[in-house]
């Protein structure tokens, strides 16, 4: 009985640095659903035919995006692509990797702009801007993807 409750902690027994690595993954999907948020707002707010404006509240959008985020190291040396039985004694390591997204100048500006334009609702033929609102939206909408 002894011996089965000795196992059961070893089991439980976490990688050092794994703590850290679920701080740097918690920010990591912290940054990544804020920028979501933020190009969903962007988006919306040049796609012409919406609600007023607000500076205030106008999302920020910066040139680059660097996510950190820890794995664990791929140690697999098989061919045949079969995952390993690690052993209750092996230490995994874990890797720190990094991705970039960028946001050019040109496509910030115009995102900024038409994001606090507003058309008016005057007549039933479209501004003549809104297809470059439109455009814009389009533009940061595949970029981010």
């Amino acid at each position: 009985l002894m011996h089965a409750a000795g196992d059961k902690n070893a089991t439980k027994k976490q990688h050092p640095l794994s703590n850290k690595a679920k701080d740097v993954n918690l920010k990591a999907v912290q940054t990544i659903n804020g920028l979501i948020d933020n190009l969903e707002d962007l988006i919306e707010r040049c796609t012409p035919g919406g609600e007023y404006k607000s500076a205030g509240s106008l999302p920020e959008l910066k040139g680059n995006y660097e996510i950190e985020f820890i794995l664990p190291s791929q140690t697999n040396s098989n061919d045949d692509n079969k995952p390993t039985k690690k052993k209750h004694y092996e230490r995994e390591s874990l890797t720190l990797r990094s991705i970039t997204m960028e946001f050019p100048e040109q496509l910030r500006s115009n995102v900024r702009k038409w994001a606090l334009t507003s058309f008016p609702n005057t007549s039933k033929l479209p501004h003549p801007q809104e297809e470059e609102a439109f455009t814009t939206a389009l533009q940061l909408r595949q970029h981010a993807t």
